[in-house]
């Protein structure tokens, strides 16, 4: 009864951590995340999506293609909640909780051990990855939840009956809700199913596999013929503009291997680089500001050692196993894609780590005084705490810009005065530096306007440099130097961009947006 009560606390502060200011922060819908609430807001109207196609596998996005989960699970909360932050966000919330009283689940299975248990799930509840994944409509965050609620399935089979078809389930589950568990799930489950091939007799597996597969087959079918595997493509690290450079010219095709698997290892090995997970990964703070923040608490970094070095002494009781094949494979699926370290494909390690440092705290009870176990607990809170209170007060403030902060305004203001102009032209151009920015302002006007989904793929046309919509929107890039000026027409446009001359007699500054630093981000230039 302790063990529940106690339980229960930590999936309620987990979930007040990650619901808390929801609306306010992050300080703005995303490029991804309007397009994720855009696309169920017309899934739940129309049966469409934002190209027109019908209940898509694959929903097409800024060049790429969006796995489809976390939108049809988000559209009922937008016909509910109406068009709202709150109501694309809250799945993740959600899910994200979830995931906390799955990983208890989980790490009891494996270990036996309710403070285990107990211990992993509040040191997920107070992980700022964790805390800020689950903040955002990430289908990353979605994902996670079925791949620890496939493994905790997995787990359970080996002592109840029927479990393992749910196990195949979830993870065939995860694969739909994010592209990094389209090559990690089948890698963890081909490790798990040799590891643990004297827990399950073969007939086992091989349904376990099966179920599996009849359950992806819709996923394969769509990758394979409807476009569905476009981004793996263009994702694909053969596609990094280093790498290329380094290979251009080369011949041999040993010395290419070479290139390519030193190349690859640098990457890998800076996914699992404790200071980017313990001290700067989290992109929180200005760059080379202090403070820095890691995906993890900084004070667990010596207590993930202490957690290795755990696992290893009960390696005879094969605990560590799971944690560590998990681990190894997170780091591979990121490691093998475009850009820069992404914490956001890396989410699915946050589990392994986490219980790593629980394992940590053991050995603290187990090796040192009752007080020193106590007082590192309260250290981790504390950093934590201090962690919280920066994300909530000053990330907004360092980033609205980052998160496309504005857009709404601008649906706003058109909202109440656009009846006013007969043509509405917005550039989506924007940064208070140098126009560093590019938006989908389309998206933002369609959602917090509720504009019908429907008039606009019926009224949409789209040009070599221009989207036009619904008679009056005009998304462009606007060159001044070329702009013919109608009357009865509104521009909206970057802080940077500003009329000849010659043309400001026909138009007038009417209104402006201001970041949440105070600095001016958009004007907006009526003519008469």
């Amino acid at each position: 009864m302790k063990y529940k009560i106690l339980l229960l606390a930590i999936v309620v502060l987990a979930f007040i951590l990650r619901i808390w200011q929801i609306s306010k922060v992050p300080p703005s819908l995303s490029n991804d995340e309007i397009s994720v609430a855009y696309d169920a807001y017309s899934i739940i109207e129309t049966g469409k999506d934002a190209s027109g196609a019908f209940l898509p596998l694959s929903f097409k996005s800024l060049g790429d293609y969006k796995a489809p989960l976390y939108i049809y699970v988000a559209s009922p909360f937008i016909k509910i909640l109406g068009n709202t932050e709150l109501a694309v966000r809250l799945p993740s919330v959600i899910f994200g909780t979830l995931t906390i009283l799955v990983l208890y689940l989980l790490v009891l299975e494996v270990s036996r051990s309710n403070n285990l248990a107990l211990l992993s799930s509040f040191l997920l509840t107070i992980t700022p990855w964790h805390v800020y994944a689950s903040r955002i409509a990430s289908d990353s965050n979605l994902a996670l939840f079925f791949v620890v609620l496939g493994a905790y399935f997995f787990f359970a089979s080996f002592h109840k009956k029927n479990l393992l078809f749910f196990s195949a389930l979830a993870f065939a589950l995860s694969i739909y809700s994010y592209h990094t568990e389209k090559i990690f799930i089948p890698l963890l489950m081909l490790v798990l199913s040799f590891a643990y091939r004297r827990s399950l007799d073969r007939k086992k597996i091989i349904s376990f596999w099966s179920v599996f597969g009849v359950a992806v087959l819709p996923l394969i079918f769509n990758i394979l013929f409807a476009g569905g595997g476009t981004r793996a493509t263009t994702e694909i690290i053969l596609n990094d503009l280093f790498l290329r450079n380094r290979l251009y010219g080369v011949a041999n095709p040993v010395t290419a291997i070479f290139i390519f698997v030193s190349f690859w290892i640098d990457k890998y090995l800076r996914y699992i680089d404790p200071r980017f997970i313990f001290v700067s990964g989290l992109p929180i703070a200005p760059t080379y500001s202090s403070p820095e923040f890691g995906l993890m608490n900084l004070v667990s970094l010596p207590i993930f050692f202490l957690g290795i070095l755990e696992l290893i002494k009960s390696k005879s009781k094969g605990e560590g196993n799971p944690w560590f094949y998990w681990l190894g494979i997170g780091a591979l699926v990121p490691s093998l894609t475009l850009g820069e370290t992404n914490y956001i494909r890396y989410l699915v390690a946050v589990i392994p780590l986490v219980v790593i440092v629980a394992y940590g705290f053991i050995w603290i009870k187990s090796k040192v005084k009752n007080i020193f176990y106590i007082l590192s607990l309260i250290l981790i809170t504390v950093n934590f705490v201090f962690f919280y209170k920066y994300y909530l007060k000053l990330f907004p403030f360092h980033f609205s810009e980052n998160w496309q902060y504005g857009y709404k305004q601008v649906a706003e203001y058109i909202n109440k005065e656009g009846s006013k102009y007969r043509k509405i032209i917005i550039d989506p151009r924007f940064g208070v530096a140098n126009n560093n920015f590019s938006g989908v302002p389309t998206l933002y006007l369609l959602y917090f306007n509720k504009l019908d989904p429907q008039t606009f793929l019926d009224t949409k046309k789209v040009g070599n440099e221009e989207l036009e919509f619904m008679g009056k929107y005009y998304v462009r890039n606007v060159d001044w130097t070329k702009e013919t000026i109608e009357k009865g027409s509104l521009y909206v446009v970057s802080v940077h961009s500003n009329p000849l001359l010659t043309q400001k007699e026909k138009l007038k500054e009417v209104y402006g947006i201001n970041i949440l630093d105070g600095t001016k981000a958009f004007k907006f230039y009526a003519s008469y």
